[in-house]
């Protein structure tokens, strides 16, 4: 159960349970989560449960609907192979207007503000509480999990950021073992600079940054119900489902 960031009244809970885990047990524990909720949720006005959970957590669903939870929205996890991706094609692309700039350069040009607030607004859009304090963004860039490899920014001529990449290392465990992606946590385009294509572009230089890792796949996840459809670039460049998950919320 997590504590919310300043002000804010969303509480989040996490839950993870083996399969063979007895219903009664998982109901148990999801139930002792909601009382300590209910409990410490006086404290924050206007305050709310949200459980991000996957489709395979189906026992722990079932327990959070019968103490109230509703489901808010749906979300899938999507992977794209990179064995057929051109490397020298990928380092050639360019965007007229525009210059890419790695990590490492946006932190030296003194961007990493720009590309702060950039974020703040785009997911001013997405559902949950996904936009990015100061303090949240320093916290985030400063984690273990952000890759500087697979993040980048574009800025246009007069030096302005009009898009960003924040993305991490996603292992995930199949029949053969531990495998490893590009993924990206967010991305966003300046409203005045959408359909040109930037969003592609960004997401191609990551691409070439994974296979430069020795990376086989790059991965994303959506909301399939966002306002700005993106999922649909996704599929159109090749990223494929490979788990869905729900949002779940409980008010006081």
């Amino acid at each position: 159960l997590h504590h919310p960031h300043g002000l804010q009244p969303e509480i989040i809970a996490e839950f993870a349970f083996d399969p063979e885990t007895p219903r009664d047990l998982v109901g148990d524990v999801v139930a002792v989560t909601i009382t300590r909720f209910r409990s410490e949720s006086a404290a924050v006005q206007g305050s709310f449960l949200r459980v991000f959970i996957g489709s395979d957590q189906q026992a722990a669903i079932g327990a959070l609907r019968r103490v109230g939870a509703r489901q808010e929205r749906q979300f899938i996890r999507t992977r794209k192979p990179l064995a057929q991706e051109d490397r020298t094609a990928l380092h050639d692309l360019t965007l007229p207007g525009f210059t890419l700039l790695s990590w490492p350069e946006v932190l030296d040009a003194g961007l990493a503000e720009q590309v702060r607030q950039l974020q703040y607004d785009t997911f001013l859009e997405h559902f949950g509480n996904m936009s990015k304090t100061p303090e949240l963004f320093i916290h985030h860039i400063g984690s273990r999990s952000f890759t500087p490899d697979f993040s980048n920014a574009a800025i246009n001529a007069d030096g302005v950021v009009v898009g960003y990449v924040l993305g991490s290392t996603y292992r995930y465990v199949t029949g053969v073992g531990e495998v490893h992606s590009a993924h990206t946590d967010y991305i966003g385009v300046r409203r005045d600079q959408r359909k040109h294509g930037i969003g592609e572009f960004l997401l191609r230089k990551v691409w070439l940054a994974a296979l430069r890792c020795g990376l086989g796949a790059a991965s994303l996840g959506t909301d399939i119900n966002n306002a700005s459809n993106a999922h649909l670039l996704y599929e159109r460049l090749g990223y494929v489902a490979v788990e869905h998950s729900f949002a779940y919320r409980i008010d006081t």
